[in-house]
């Protein structure tokens, strides 16, 4: 059987599909080739413009290698990381708070941890603005 992994909001928006069939055909193995740092090569200019992950670009696998070595991690480890999926879950973190947020929206992210940046600040500062000024959608 295979799953197909995904990251999506409370709005039902997708916002990245993991899937490894598409690691193949888009990167010619499913052991694409990484950087030192576990993810895939990708120069910025050959990024489909508004996409936070090129198809194929990262797997199922990845994701379960970035779930654990969060878990398995310092939070501080994990959000200095340059994974993009383990350095988007610690965004994710509660225990990162508003001020370390601002100085990693000074960082140069991958896309998809801009995105997690941009949504997580966003819902702080719904979560932290008055009832009746909140939109709903």
């Amino acid at each position: 059987m295979l799953l197909r992994p995904w990251l999506d909001h409370d709005r039902g928006h997708e916002v990245a599909d993991l899937n490894t069939l598409l690691a193949w055909p888009n990167f010619g193995s499913v052991g694409h080739p990484m950087d030192q740092h576990g993810h895939p090569v990708i120069d910025d200019a050959a990024r489909v413009p508004g996409a936070l992950i090129e198809p194929g670009e990262f797997t199922r696998d990845d994701l379960h290698e970035a779930c654990w070595e969060f878990l398995h991690s310092s939070l501080n480890s994990s959000v200095s990381s340059t994974n993009p999926l383990v350095k988007s879950l610690a965004i994710l973190d509660a225990h990162v708070g508003a001020q370390r947020l601002k100085r990693i929206q000074s960082e140069d992210l991958h896309p998809l941890a801009r995105a997690i940046l941009e949504f997580r600040i966003l819902a702080e500062d719904e979560c932290r603005a008055p009832a009746s000024t909140v939109k709903s959608s």
